[in-house]
């Protein structure tokens, strides 16, 4: 039998904004193979910061104020204290 795992709302919420971060990278990838630098970077740029606001706008909807200044505040602390993890690789 499998064990059952529970994990806290924080974990689940930074899984969440990982998959999110993922998603967006995969995006930004996509736009960058379509529109070579060589081509319209301004178009380029304007498609890639949309893309991020778009889904950062999406996840700080589905999270909620609390949840989402919570997961910003571990991250930010993360970053600041040097801990891998932080940004999703």
């Amino acid at each position: 039998m499998t064990p059952i795992v529970s994990l806290s709302q924080a974990e689940l919420d930074d899984a969440y904004h990982r998959a999110y971060f993922e998603c967006e990278a995969a995006a930004i990838a996509a736009v960058c193979r379509v529109l070579p630098w060589e081509d319209d970077r301004a178009t380029r740029d304007l498609l890639i910061n949309r893309i991020a606001q778009d889904l950062h706008e999406v996840e700080a909807s589905h999270l909620g104020p609390d949840r989402y200044t919570a997961l910003m505040d571990r991250l930010v602390a993360k970053l600041s204290e040097g801990i891998d993890g932080a940004r999703p690789q």
